[in-house]
Parts: structure tokens; sequence; C-alpha cells
């Protein structure tokens, strides 16, 4: 710093026509001037700083120490960096400063000027994008960003024109659905949606979203007409073309976090659902052969018991993937929420996978695969799958595990299924509870040395007593659209396993209490 600028910026007339913040201070860090624009970053008026020491005041912070930035200030004579400093009314902010000492006639340091410059907001941005890049490229479904500003201008010339309906515009000039289609452009993709793509690398997605939309552009076309009405959100379930000729089964989610009709980004997320929608017909294709048997056989009744126990799988894979997707769909998107639910949506899948291969064990005379379990673990797997439901519905879930149980020896599917039929039926009976805590309780406890039991409690309005007998009877339901079907099926698996259920109204207080016993595992030897 010259002579000149170091008059210059000495004089208090100048400082206070500097738009950042200048204040000087001697070398023990006390304040000998500060400008107004500094009075309107810290918030202290000059007349209450000025011989206080400025690290003090302001709480100055740094990664590295203090004493060792003025040290190196007084060798090399300038520093910058960003410092975290709080104002007066105690709000942190982040300000990029820079420290300059000023000599004497002799060359002696005499004080030091330090400049600085608000960045909080400039942070804070860095921060968001930071974030959402990295949850962006490490989320467990594959995302895609979508420039849309061709497409956006598109939309303005037909309003301009007075087009109000994109459905009925498109059923008169067809051609407007590829013109639409090529102006999306995918600009970037996550690592996921390279996986599932069957890409070599990110750029081979990359370009127009036309090459994804050959087998079912009627999709993009409803997805399109959703944008025109102003919806930020469009989901669906529709099959997209991959770069390497496949054609996978998705669930297509589109998102858009800007103003109603001219943000000019989309997120794009898709689920792989092929394999569910195999297990859909690989169901079809078991319900039309027992359909053929049951002509034969009287197995009419098994087509219901399957129907029933793959429809709780599937239904929960529904559920929380529309969950998922609204939580994508918010402003800024939840997405530890959605990564959650994206959890759940795999382990519902693999729970269909292992009902359809039971029943295909079934089919051909094979025994469930019993190993020993602890059903604590199983009973908290379980209950995960319905943690959706029990936090949509407001119950209070209680754990009542006894200590140091020992194993069972069972098929973990099977017991998953007995304990969500249970689970189910309780939570559908908390629903009729009004004005106070809807609670499912789950316990465990041992009833001899060879038994273990399982209870499963709610404080719902309970069961009539002429209902009770008949609970385990297929095709009885007290539900207004039960099959009858889940309770016999509980009772065939427990009983297979060589144990007992119950249903009964609680002893003590309202609701049900739904229990089942199952011998210990005993290793022989």
């Amino acid at each position: 710093m010259s002579e000149q600028q170091q008059r210059t910026i000495a004089d208090p007339g100048i400082l206070d026509l500097i738009h950042d913040s200048v204040f000087r201070r001697d070398l023990e860090g006390r304040i000998l001037d500060w400008n107004r624009a500094s009075e309107e970053l810290y918030g202290w008026p000059k007349a209450q700083v000025v011989g206080r020491r400025a690290h003090e005041l302001l709480k100055s912070r740094h990664a590295r120490a203090l004493a060792d930035l003025e040290a190196h200030l007084m060798v090399s004579g300038i520093w910058e960096g960003e410092l975290t400093r709080t104002t007066s009314e105690g709000r942190e902010i982040a300000v990029d400063a820079r420290w300059c000492v000023r000599r004497d006639g002799a060359g002696n340091p005499a004080d030091i000027i330090e400049t600085a410059r608000d960045i909080t907001v400039r942070k804070a941005l860095e921060s968001s994008e930071q974030r959402y890049r990295h949850l962006f490229h490490y989320m467990p479904i594959a995302l895609f960003q979508v420039n849309a500003h061709a497409l956006v201008e598109l939309f303005k010339e037909l309003r301009a024109a007075g087009v109000t309906e994109l459905s009925t515009y498109l059923d008169a000039h067809p051609d407007f659905l590829g013109r639409a289609i090529e102006t999306l452009v995918v600009e970037e993709v996550n690592e996921r949606a390279v996986q599932l793509f069957g890409a070599r690398e990110p750029r081979e997605l990359l370009g127009p979203s036309s090459q994804y939309w050959q087998e079912r552009p009627q999709t993009i076309r409803r997805a399109l007409e959703a944008r025109f009405r102003g919806e930020r959100t469009f989901q669906e379930e529709t099959r997209l073309n991959t770069p390497d000729g496949r054609v996978l089964d998705v669930l297509f989610a589109a998102a858009r976090p800007g103003e109603q009709f001219d943000s000019t980004v989309s997120l794009v997320g898709v689920i792989d659902i092929t394999e569910r929608k195999r297990a859909q017909e690989t169901l079809q294709r078991v319900q039309a052969d027992l359909a053929h048997a049951a002509r034969v056989a009287m197995l009419g009744e098994l087509t219901a018991s399957i129907a029933h126990e793959i429809n709780q799988p599937l239904a929960a894979i529904a559920t929380n993937g529309e969950a998922g997707l609204l939580w994508l769909g918010r402003s800024p998107p939840n997405v530890a929420e959605a990564c959650e639910l994206t959890k759940r949506i795999v382990a519902d899948a693999q729970r269909a996978a292992d009902i359809i291969k039971g029943l295909r064990a079934l089919a051909v005379g094979r025994t469930p695969e019993q190993t020993p379990l602890c059903l604590h673990a199983v009973i908290e797997e379980t209950l995960l799958f319905l943690r959706h439901e029990i936090e949509a519905r407001e119950v209070a879930l209680a754990l009542d595990f006894a200590p140091d149980i020992p194993q069972v020896l069972a098929d973990r599917t099977q017991l998953q299924q007995v304990i969500v039929n249970l689970a189910v039926n309780a939570l559908h009976a908390l629903a009729q509870v009004n004005g106070e805590q809807r609670t499912l309780t789950v316990r465990t406890a041992l009833s001899s040395a060879t038994g273990l039991d399982c209870a499963i409690e709610d404080n719902g309005p309970g069961l009539r007593p002429e209902h009770l007998e008949r609970l385990f009877d297929r095709f009885f339901t007290t539900k207004e659209n039960g099959m009858g079907m889940g309770l016999p099926i509980c009772k065939s698996i427990v009983e297979a396993h060589g144990g007992e259920i119950r249903i009964a109204n609680r002893a003590v207080g309202r609701g049900v209490c739904a229990s089942f016993t199952l011998p210990v595992y005993l290793p022989e030897g």
C-alpha cells in the first residue's frame, strides 16, 4: 500500500464513502476508526466500538488460530481470507476480509487496516449447491437434471396465441409433441442413472430426451400437459428406452422447483420397477393356474390367499413411492425422507419376491426354509414396512421386549406375514379412535422354557363377542373391504411352525390383543 493510499484510507470522510466495511486497529487489536459500512454490517455505532478489541467484539473465528493469522500478517504485511463473525444482534455472518499493515516513516508497523465484505448469502448458496450436488449424485434412485428453457419459450408462444388447453392443441397439431420433446435436454445424470440405463459414462445419457420415449410417448405427452397447466409435479408408471436397446418398467416422476410456469430446470426421478412388474406378471400366471386347478380341486380359496398376501407389499411399494415423490417435489426437496422411503420400497419389493418364492415352493411341495431367528429383530424389521402407515395414522408405537430371549426356528417371510397381518388389523381398529392417543404395543415374553410369546395390542374399540369365535373362519371379516383371509393364513402359518395363535379383547382397558406362541429353538446337543 502506497503512502498516498494510506493517507486516503485513513481519512474518515473517505472511509464513509466506501461501501465495504473498513476499520483501523492498532497493533494490539483495538479499534481506532470504524466507517459507516462497518456500522451497517456489524450493527455497532462507531462511538461504541472505538478502543475495543476487534476480535473480541466481533467474536472472530477462523479454521486456524487468530494468533497464527496475526503472526503471518506481521511477516508478510497482508492477509486475506474468510472469517466468521457475530453482529450486535447475535447473528453469525461470513465475511471476506483483507488485513494490511500500515508502516510509519521509519518502516515500523503503525496500525492495521481491515476491509471486509459480507459473503453470508453467497456461502449459504454455495453450501446449498454442494449439498444438492452431493445428494443428486449419490441418491439410490436414477436422477436426471433437465433443461426446459426452450420448452418454456414454446409454451409462452402458445399462451400468447390464446392456447389454454394443451391436450386439445396437441390433438389438432400432432407434430408439436415431437418438437416439444426435442426441446427437453438432459444436462446431468447421477451414477445410479448411468447404471440403470446401461451407459458406460454419463455423457451417453445427455442430450435431447426423445431417446427415452419411443416406447411410451403418451407418458411424456401427459407430463407436458401437466406442466402447461402449471402443476409442479407429475408421476406415472411407464416404460423407458435405454441406449443399449432395453426397455425398462419404471416409476417416472418429474418436479420443478421454480415458478409456476417459467421454471427452466426440472428434476426427473426414475425408479426401476421391472422386478415388481415381473412379480405381478408371475402372480397373474400363478392365479391363472390356481383358477384352473380350482375347477378340479377346490383351490379357489388358495387363489384368494395369494392375492391377499401379495397385495400388502405391492400396496406398500406404491404408497411409499408416491410419498417419496411428494417429498422430492417439495421446494426444497426433502431428499432424506425420500431416501428413507426408497429403502422401504426396496424392502417391500424383496418381501413380495419372497412371497412369490414361497408360493413356488408350495407348488412343487417344498417345505418353508426354517432357520434360527431372533424374534425381536424380525419384529423390528417388519415394523419398518409399516412405518409410513403408522406415522400417517398418528399412532404411537410401543415395544416391550423381554430381555435375553432365545431364538425361534421359523421361516422369516412367513413370520413377517403373521406380524404384518396382525399389526395392520390393529392399525385399522385404531382408525376408529378419536380424541385420545392411538397406541400400538408389541410385547414379547417367555411363556415357558420351550415357548415364546408375541402379543400385538391396540387401544381401539375391541371386537364384538359374537365375532370372536369366527375370526379364523375363511372369508369371515369384520372389515368393509376385507377378504377374510388374513387371520386364517396367520393361523395356518403359526400352526405349521408348531405354535398357537389367539385373538381376544384386552383384559385391561379397551382394544384387542392378538398373540401367538412359537416353540423356542433348541440346538441339538
